[in-house]
């Protein structure tokens, strides 16, 4: 049996799991524009915060890292300022795309979205230095871009 098998599995797992996640907010998205078509999107994300917090924070304290991690926040001034960033930037990103869901419909709001990328390049190296915007990075990321904006311009 070839032993680096499992390790070549185990790197390529993010692709997979990247690939899941991609699929479970299509869904995700379409189920929003239905669900935004009579409940407001303010009450449908405190259902799902409350109840993703509960899971969560079970799982946490089951695996024993809660009250590490905790710690490990609450020593850290500048990990407590970048989680509460993080906190933050996903909660109005969460809103953002909900609201847009919900003013126009869950396909188109997804097309745009799609050229979160970019933003993600840009923020690494604004950031953290992180080279990620290299050439091909920025000429892809802008094409998305472009197509966001074509499809927003084809859709009014």
């Amino acid at each position: 049996m070839d032993e680096s098998l499992p390790q070549a599995t185990l790197k390529a797992m993010w692709f997979f799991l990247a690939t899941v996640a991609s699929m479970c907010w299509g869904v995700a998205y379409i189920l929003a524009e239905h669900i935004f078509k009579r409940v407001s999107v303010f009450t449908t994300l405190a259902i799902e915060a409350l109840l993703m917090g509960l899971v969560f924070l079970f799982i946490a304290i089951k695996d024993g890292d809660f009250k590490k991690d905790l710690a490990t926040i609450g020593s850290s001034m500048n990990l407590s300022l970048v989680l509460l960033t993080f906190v933050v930037v996903s909660t109005i990103a969460e809103l953002a795309i909900n609201f847009s869901i919900s003013e126009k419909d869950a396909t188109l709001a997804g097309f745009v979205e799609i050229s979160y990328p970019f933003f993600i390049a840009l923020a690494a190296y604004l950031i953290y230095g992180q080279e990620e915007l290299h050439p091909g990075t920025a000429i892809g990321g802008i094409i998305v871009f472009i197509g966001a904006c074509i499809i927003f311009y084809f859709s009014r």
